[in-house]
């Protein structure tokens, strides 16, 4: 490499400067059909024609725009990625950068001198609290986010694999564009967001469009200091990055909290790089731990050991690592000590075959003692309790009795269930009969 190229890596700051502009003068849009001439973009746009030429003569280098004819311009194969309706636009993203996210880079030097997130003496604010101030800004931020979601979302929906939420829990999910995919790939399951309150009428509107309003919940709040809704599905996607480990335990705890015995959490972030390494393959991580730096000085990207060392001191074990398109990579944790799926199911059922091979009368005062039931009960996964009620009623009414599962609290179907730390348990409805009930329809569904 020579000095050359040392300074061409310099004046990329101009490219993306120049991109930024050509995004913020609306040109994407005005010029998606054929070739313009430079004129008329510069009457469409407000700007100096003369200006506008050397701008559009500058991005053709860079394959955003082409010069199909002398002063007349076209869309060139990037110039399309940055169209409002194209797909995953890249659009927002510019505009961020042109906005108080890109002034905070500029003071990268005192935020390595410092330690301290230079945003805020950029902005006078936090990040967050400064979208919350500017909403034209936070629906830009929830745009650039719904946009490089749009590449991850295959891969989001295979990592999950074919286990059925009841309740998917998108924890800071911005306007629910992940959430929105998660319950259309679901029909069965129930959603709830948990956001700042600003964004409760964009979500709202997104699941409206979306047909999923019946299934949908807001709920405000500060994952920080509140207590998150319980679900069986808790989805963090690029949320971890933004926090130090203190703070990112927090989060992590309250998603633990939140999970139910067998429920599952999948933490979307970069993959960093363990050590420094060149190439394409550690930019992107490379970028945005720098861009976590200017906005909140203790978020950082992760590499996999490191978000494993987080997870395992929150009380997670790490069930599998997905790569996903983009450079992230999709975490799945299960509360540790959590039954593998089916396996509550299946010995379950093991105890009632054994409970009903004894003698009802006896059992039904001290019940069968097993190593599941043991362990269970010292979880407060389930509560095994007798109802005198259920003196001399069959075996099968007095099974259900004895032990069933919960399934309406965190579904919100069912009227039977109890939440306990947050975990899902197992009770005594009261009588035979609504236990048996239950039963069924715990079985059915």
């Amino acid at each position: 490499m020579t000095t050359h190229d040392v300074r061409r890596l310099i004046l990329r700051q101009i490219v993306s400067r120049a991109v930024q502009a050509f995004v913020l003068l609306g040109l994407p849009d005005t010029m998606r059909d054929a070739g313009h001439p430079v004129d008329r973009l510069a009457r469409s746009a407000d700007a100096d024609a003369d200006s506008l030429r050397r701008l559009l003569r500058a991005l053709v280098a860079f394959g955003v725009v082409d010069e199909t004819a002398h002063d007349t311009f076209a869309l060139g194969p990037l110039g399309h990625q940055l169209r409002s309706d194209t797909p995953g636009t890249a659009g927002p993203t510019a505009l961020l950068a042109a906005d108080a996210v890109g002034r905070a880079w500029d003071g990268m030097a005192r935020a390595v001198r410092s330690g301290r997130p230079v945003f805020e003496e950029v902005a006078g604010a936090p990040f967050f609290p400064y979208l919350s101030g500017d909403q034209r800004l936070r629906s830009v931020f929830d745009a650039s986010q719904a946009a490089g979601l749009r590449a991850e979302v295959p891969g989001i929906l295979a990592a999950l694999g074919p286990e059925r939420p009841e309740v998917v829990v998108d924890v800071g999910g911005g306007d629910g564009a992940l959430l929105e995919r998660v319950l259309s790939h679901h029909p069965g399951a129930r959603g709830v967001l948990f956001e700042r309150p600003e964004s409760r009428e964009p979500a709202l509107a997104r699941m409206a469009r979306a047909g999923l309003a019946d299934r949908f919940a807001f709920r405000a709040g500060d994952f920080l200091a509140d207590e998150l809704p319980a679900g069986d599905l808790v989805l963090l996607r690029h949320i971890v990055h933004d926090h130090g480990d203190d703070d990112a335990a927090t989060v992590l705890r309250a998603c633990g909290r939140a999970l139910g015995a067998g429920g599952r959490l999948a933490v979307i972030e970069m993959a960093a790089p363990e050590t420094g390494a060149r190439g394409e393959q550690s930019w992107d991580a490379a970028v945005m731990d720098l861009y976590m730096m200017c906005l909140f000085a203790a978020g950082r990207e992760r590499g996999a050991r490191e978000l494993a060392a987080l997870l395992d001191r929150c009380g997670f074990d790490v069930a599998e690592r997905l790569p996903l398109p983009g450079g992230a990579v999709l975490t799945l944790g299960r509360p540790r000590g959590a039954d593998p799926p089916g396996a509550v199911d299946e010995l379950v059922d093991a105890w009632f075959r054994a409970y009903l091979m004894r003698d009802h009368a006896e059992l039904g005062r001290t019940g069968p003692v097993c190593p599941f039931v043991e362990s269970a009960r010292r979880a407060g996964a389930i509560a095994v309790e007798r109802d005198d009620e259920a003196e001399g009623e069959d075996p099968a009414a007095l099974r259900a009795l004895v032990l069933t599962r919960s399934r309406g609290s965190a579904a919100g179907r069912g009227t039977t269930g109890t939440r306990r730390c947050g975990r899902s348990s197992w009770r005594s409805p009261g009588s035979a009969a609504r236990a048996a009930t239950c039963w069924t329809a715990c079985r059915r569904s």
